[in-house]
């Protein structure tokens, strides 16, 4: 109900509206004399008024059509959005993938150095037996293979506990 007086609003300004521009039109062209004005006011010049303020009415009030969706275009462009998450999720892991390559590898390098510095220093007790010599700045040579010993067990990632968690 309240639309139809929102409607009706619209027609009666409407009329006034013109009304008020043919009154305007005749004052400014001279008409303004009392047949003039009769002439603006007469019957069908009301009627004019009346015909165009129901156009405007309707052209203001008019149903608008809904825009037509392309349902084609739209499931082609979610289509292509879910085509560049699975294409940037491929290429995230593979940098993930590529990172972990690289620590593993890492880890295997500090292995094998740990690995063939325990078989030379194996190797070298072993031609050492049971004697010991000194190196050329005075030290135990059978300290320094075992501190060489120790410090295998300390870059072997295979033998090296992970740091305790702080929590």
């Amino acid at each position: 109900m309240a639309k139809w007086f929102g409607y009706a609003g619209i027609f009666i300004v409407s009329v006034f509206v013109m009304d008020a521009v043919l009154v305007l039109v005749a004052l400014l062209a001279g008409m303004a004399s009392a047949e003039a004005m009769r002439l603006v006011a007469g019957p069908f010049t009301i009627i004019i008024e009346v015909i165009l303020a129901a156009l405007i009415t309707y052209l203001i009030v008019r149903p608008r059509p809904e825009p037509v969706r392309d349902l084609e275009a739209q499931r082609k462009g979610e289509e292509y959005l879910l085509e560049i998450a699975r294409r940037e999720a491929a290429e995230e892991q593979f940098h993930l993938d590529e990172d972990r390559l690289h620590d593993v590898r890492a880890r295997l390098t500090l292995w094998q150095q740990a690995r063939e510095l325990r078989a030379s220093v194996q190797e070298a007790l072993a031609v050492l037996g049971d004697g010991d010599v000194r190196t050329a700045d005075g030290k135990s040579m059978r300290e320094e293979l075992s501190w060489a010993l120790k410090y295998a067990d300390t870059i072997d990632p295979l033998r090296t506990k992970p740091p305790a968690d702080a929590s």
